[in-house]
């Protein structure tokens, strides 16, 4: 459950869209880094994630499935 941002009895979202360990995300991040490196298959990958959504959040993905 996230937790949401109320004034004067009206709910306006969600205040935090991240919640979770961010040193788990970061460890996850670091090993997608180092499977990058020889690995042309998920460079490929990498690179059409990296076209439709930009660097950064395509290495998100990647780690987030790897977590998975």
């Amino acid at each position: 459950m996230k937790p949401e941002k109320q004034s004067n009895g009206k709910s306006y979202g969600h205040s935090v869209k991240r919640i979770g360990n961010a040193h788990l995300r970061w460890a996850f991040g670091e090993a997608v880094i180092l499977m990058l490196k020889g690995n042309k298959p998920l460079q490929a990958k990498r690179q059409r994630l990296a076209s439709k959504h930009g660097k950064g959040k395509a290495l998100a993905i990647l780690s987030q499935a790897n977590a998975r």
